[in-house]
């Protein structure tokens, strides 16, 4: 587990996904963070990791994807159980900015 006391600065800083890929020695380019804030996200694209947005938990009110993908998320989800579509199609270079959850093509849609 990672958290920000291992860091000398903390989000919007990129300095803990950064310490978190240089512990387990994968470049950072390939990174997915899933983030439910905007500071987290810009955290994330700071360290230069595909971001995923999170707008699924019980403190996000309406709106707050488009908070997320404003931020810089490469899209966002609002059920976990999406996660594992949406980081295939990101890892096949098919993510699309701004689309809430999946369906069985291979674009993101609500």
């Amino acid at each position: 587990m990672y958290s920000a006391d291992l860091v000398d600065r903390g989000k919007p800083a990129p300095d803990l996904f950064l310490h978190a890929a240089a512990s387990m020695d994968v470049d950072p380019s390939a990174c997915v963070v899933v983030e439910d804030s905007p500071n987290g996200v810009r955290a994330g694209v700071a360290a230069g990791m595909r971001v995923v947005g999170f707008a699924g938990a019980g403190h996000c009110l309406d709106g707050h994807g488009d908070m997320l993908v404003a931020a810089g998320a490469a899209t966002v989800v609002e059920r976990m159980g999406d996660l594992g579509g949406v980081v295939d199609r990101l890892r096949d270079g098919r993510g699309s900015a701004g689309a809430i959850g999946t369906d069985d093509d291979a674009e993101l849609s609500e």
